[in-house]
Order: structure tokens, then sequence, then C-alpha cells
């Protein structure tokens, strides 16, 4: 059972909340007597439960992360997956990229960045992964799931229009797209409405889905509002397709030719390693202005005539 993102907390765009607000009013420890709650249900169905919520880490207490979590029937939270990248034109939430050196030195324990940042859980209903949101404008997270033998990659989403109405239906092509290009399925719960007076109620309108692992959509609920989408995991054919040579996109990854794409750096690390975040009106310094520049310098960006 997935839910979407901030379906324990919602959000705020309001600019007067800052660090001090977030502690005292919105995040939560994981686990934490809210998970505690949902790990009662996870016991009571035995059931895995996915969801996601802004986390209070004690060992960093400056900062605080958007984390998707999975609790097993035993009522464990066997996985927890910090989102790589957030939003920033929006978000507070660090993304571990900001703070990549202490991050490592606290959790990597001798796991490598790939591992630490991108946890793969093996559980009897199959290898689990989960990406948020923003992640799904970027293929390498999912890839980095992949790799590592994820089969169900689960969205924690509040995904906003106009990205998933028509025209654009960006919501449905990233999730159709990364199921496909990784033979994995898709599960993706996306927030179905707000109630908020910051924002229109249907913003963020739903359109929840299940992609199997050749993009084809086998649940959807395509509207705002509370609703339930159920589809089989078919794992033994999922791991049957892996096994097939052709297409088999993972196994046809030349990686040799892609490397000096990420031989320099692009958007900076430890960008907040030394000063964090402490309200929103500093969210406009985690812009790109100076990587676009850069950009334009290498001709890579073109300015308009």
């Amino acid at each position: 059972m997935a839910f979407p993102e901030f379906f324990l907390q919602g959000f705020t765009t309001r600019p007067d909340v800052d660090m001090e607000t977030y502690r005292k009013e919105i995040l939560i420890t994981l686990p934490g007597k809210e998970s505690d709650a949902l790990a009662a249900k996870a016991r009571q169905h035995g059931i895995y439960i996915m969801g996601c919520a802004l986390e209070y880490e004690p060992l960093l207490p400056e900062y605080f992360f958007n984390c998707a979590f999975l609790i097993n029937p035993d009522g464990e939270i066997i996985h927890k997956y910090r989102k790589a990248i957030p939003a920033i034109h929006a978000e507070m939430a660090m993304s571990p990229h900001d703070l990549l050196e202490r991050y490592m030195a606290l959790f990597g324990k001798g796991r490598s960045v790939l591992e630490t940042i991108f946890p793969v859980t093996d559980t009897p209903i199959g290898k689990i992964g989960a990406f948020i949101c923003m992640d799904g404008h970027f293929p390498e997270v999912t890839r980095a799931l992949a790799l590592q033998g994820a089969e169900i990659l689960i969205r924690p989403t509040a995904f906003p229009e106009p990205l998933v109405s028509p025209p654009l239906n960006t919501w449905e092509l990233q999730n159709r797209v990364r199921a496909h290009e990784n033979m994995a399925y898709v599960l993706a719960p996306n927030t179905g409405g707000l109630m908020t007076d910051e924002l229109p109620e249907c913003f963020t309108p739903g359109d929840s889905m299940i992609v199997d692992y050749s993009g084809m959509i086998i649940g959807r609920a395509p509207y705002p509002g509370e609703s339930l989408v159920t589809a089989e995991i078919n794992l033994a054919s999922l791991r049957g397709r892996r096994l097939d040579p052709r297409r088999n996109f993972l196994t046809q990854i030349r990686s040799e030719l892609f490397r000096d794409m990420y031989r320099d750096p692009i958007y900076p690390m430890n960008l907040f390693q030394d000063k964090p975040l402490t309200d929103r009106s500093e969210v406009a310094g985690r812009g790109t202005k100076g990587v676009i520049d850069s950009f334009v310098q290498k001709g890579i960006f073109n300015r308009p005539n």
C-alpha cells in the first residue's frame, strides 16, 4: 500500500514559514508516533506500507529531508529514501547531495554513494526502491535503483497542474517511460487535492497510476479526490522479461560512451554543508543561474536573439 507525498503533513508555500516553524509544527521523526500508527495497520493486515514525510533527523538537526519510508508486516521501517532532487524553486527540504560529505560520514558505513543515497530493499514481494516527485524528471534516479536490482519503483508525489492534464501529460509520460526503460513496475500515487487556502483545491489533481514493466498503465484514477487504485504485480513475469535479451535496456548500456557526460560536476554538491537554509526567502539561493551561465559559455545553451 503506497500513499502520495505529503499525505501526513500537507505542504505550505507561505513565505513566513522558517526552519523553526518546520521543527515545531510540521516535521516528524521516523520512526515516531505517526509511523507507529501506520505500523499498527501493517501488522493488523499483514501488509507493506510505503509513506512519505518531511523528516527531522536528530543527527542533522539544522536540516530536514523529504523521506519515503517502507514499513513491513511486522511494523518495522525497513527502508528510507531521502529525496535526491528536491524542487529547488519551492522546497526547503535538503538533498543528501547538499551536504554530501557530512551525509556519507554519518550514513555511508562502508557503502558506496550509490548504495547509500539510492537504497534498494529486498522483500518477499520484490526488490523495492523509491523516488519522489521531482526525482521523476531525472532518468538517472530510477536507473540508479534499477541497476541495483529494484523491481518495483514507488513514486510518492504531489505533482501539480499543468503537468498532469492534457496537453502536457508530463506525469503519465514520465511514469510510463521510467517503467519501460528500467523494465520495472512503477507505483505512482499522486496527491488528489489540497485542503488549503494557499492554492487551488485541484492544484494537485491525482491521476495516481500503476504501470507495468512494459510501460502499460494497469491501474489508474484519472481524477482528483480520495481514491483507491489496485493492480497485480507479477514478479515471475517481470523476472522472465529481464532474462530476455531482446530490447534488454539495462544490459545494453554502453557505459564507456557516457562517462564523459559526468566527468565535470554540474549542480554543485555540499552547497549547504556549512550554511543551512533557515527560511523560505533563502530558497532562491538554490537556483542554477551559475550553471546556466556556464552552459551558455560552453555553447550547450544559446541565448535568444
